[in-house]
């Protein structure tokens, strides 16, 4: 074949693929594409244009379960799915250079880069969300002019600044994340150092500072249906109500307001962290993190509602799992995807147990059996890893 009739041809193929309308192919045809494709392209797939999305409405759905992201030291990232024991490299167009993971929600994550910015992240979509600077309060955070030596700024309260960084956020702070996929809605909070703590909802022009209360010392929170629940340093629970114009305590309505949190340890038990997690049915758990003899093990308690005592029980809910620090319990995945991820199940990263570990940077532990399993290092370079629930 002569070069003019391979030129033709290309240039009538050209044709055709620039003529044709992708959004009209037959949904039987599109439906067993999307159903092809992996994790990651299915769920982008619905992101294509609105006939892409009716027709993904009808696939056969993918079920839901944690996976892990990983950061390495050249601010690379992958992503990690247990159930098809798949590594994922890919480039997070949005997702700054520098920038420490501080929660998640589904899909989306929480970030703070060096500059102190805040920022939500969809690892899907790569949507990126701005959220305001805390900056001209007398409780504010300023960035460092340069940040090559791991300094990021400081935290400047009435009296005194704290120097932040990567290390200090990881082991000073917690942190809630939750966001409406449907409708976009989303609502922040997070703590510093036990006692300086702040949220912010969408449709907020700053963020909500709770520093003027002097009673907001606190070791953890979660965030459920409109109401942030404060774990706070003497073992009580508050509620918040953010349903309504401005944030509200619940005093009423609050079960746990009267009957601090209370269990007896036995010797050779020593609490390393302690975190709550509100169940689908509403009520808290509370969740210790501790070691007994040398051996990982995780608590779980939770109120009884009609003696008001707390009592130590096997399990986070009916066919409910937990993320440790993730403050809510999540559905358990219906099919086995391995890894020891079932119902009962808590996901860990090595900084909830030990960061002395060296061997492992996450596993899940067994509540039925007190079996923890840490996994291994994915590839050769080694990261911090994350569990995140898609």
């Amino acid at each position: 074949m002569d070069a003019r009739n391979d030129l033709m041809i290309e240039n009538n193929g050209q044709e055709v693929s620039d003529n044709h309308d992708w959004s009209k192919l037959c949904p039987d045809l599109l439906r067993k594409i999307i159903e092809s494709l992996n994790s990651i392209d299915y769920h982008r797939a619905k992101l294509v244009c609105s006939d892409w999305y009716s027709v993904w409405k009808t696939c056969v759905k993918r079920p839901l379960y944690p996976w892990r992201i990983i950061y390495y030291d050249d601010d690379s990232s992958s992503l990690f799915d247990p159930r098809e024991n798949k590594i994922y490299e890919t480039k997070l167009l949005g997702l700054s250079d520098n920038s420490y993971y501080m929660a998640s929600s589904g899909n989306w994550l929480l970030m703070l880069n060096s500059r102190l910015n805040f920022y939500i992240f969809n690892l899907l979509t790569c949507e990126k969300i701005n959220l305001p600077s805390i900056r001209g309060g007398k409780v504010r955070l300023e960035p460092s002019s340069d940040c090559r030596q791991g300094k990021w700024g400081d935290f400047v309260d009435h009296f005194r600044k704290i120097s932040v960084s990567k290390d200090i956020l990881g082991y000073k702070r917690s942190v809630a994340l939750w966001i409406d996929e449907r409708t976009g809605d989303y609502f922040v909070a997070w703590i510093f150092k036990n006692q300086y703590l702040f949220t912010h909802k969408k449709g907020d022009d700053s963020w909500w500072n709770w520093n003027n209360n002097w009673d907001t010392f606190s070791l953890d929170l979660a965030y459920k249906h409109s109401k942030l629940y404060l774990y706070t340093y003497y073992d009580y629970i508050k509620i918040i109500d953010f349903s309504g114009d401005s944030p509200k305590e619940e005093i009423e309505n609050n079960p746990y307001r009267d009957h601090p949190f209370h269990c007896h340890m036995s010797q050779g038990e020593y609490i390393w962290k302690r975190r709550i997690a509100i169940q689908k049915s509403g009520e808290v758990l509370v969740i210790l993190c501790l070691t007994k003899e040398g051996v990982h093990l995780f608590y779980v308690f939770k109120m009884n509602l009609e003696s008001k005592k707390w009592e130590r029980v096997k399990t986070v809910g009916d066919n409910e799992m937990l993320i440790f620090g993730h403050g809510v319990t999540i559905r358990a995945p219906v099919q086995d995807v391995g890894d020891g991820i079932k119902t009962g199940s808590i996901c860990f990263v090595k900084d909830d147990v030990s960061p002395y570990y060296m061997h492992s940077d996450c596993g899940v532990f067994d509540l039925a059996t007190s079996n923890m399993t840490w996994y291994g290092h994915l590839g050769v370079n080694s990261g911090k890893t994350r569990w995140f629930y898609k």
